[in-house]
């Protein structure tokens, strides 16, 4: 059913507003920067749209905010171990879900210049190049 394979989005998208609140409140302190991280995210266009759509956007978008939550403590405290494991399946989730994040991958990999034979990363799914091998 149609109404079934967009829920996992919506609900994602749902739980993003509040995601959003946690990170304005775990960057600024301040109530009122958090009620309008809220509403921005509330009433975003691409994050609506995303949400009814049943491509894997809007759960990257929980992942990635979950991760920057992670982050932002694990730079007050790098010493939990926790918090590196759950920041490293995050980092993984976002992979998982969407394989747009390997772009970002790309150019990390191009600024460390690695060998152009290992660069098998900027496959696509279904075997095309990435416009962008060139640059590498």
């Amino acid at each position: 059913r149609p109404a079934a394979v967009r829920l996992p989005s919506f609900v994602a998208g749902v739980a993003l507003i509040p995601l959003t609140g946690w990170l304005a409140w775990s960057l600024f302190h301040r109530r009122g920067v958090v009620l309008l991280a809220m509403l921005a995210a509330a009433v975003s266009s691409p994050l609506i749209e995303y949400s009814a759509n049943s491509r894997g956007y809007s759960m990257m978008g929980v992942f990635a905010a979950l991760a920057a939550i992670c982050t932002l403590h694990l730079a007050r405290d790098p010493a939990k171990r926790r918090l590196w494991a759950l920041w490293g399946v995050l980092g993984a989730l976002i992979f998982f879900v969407g394989y747009n994040m390997t772009f970002f991958t790309q150019f990390i990999i191009g600024l460390k210049g690695m060998p152009r034979h290992f660069r098998f990363i900027s496959v696509y799914a279904d075997g095309r190049f990435n416009p962008g091998d060139d640059l590498l």
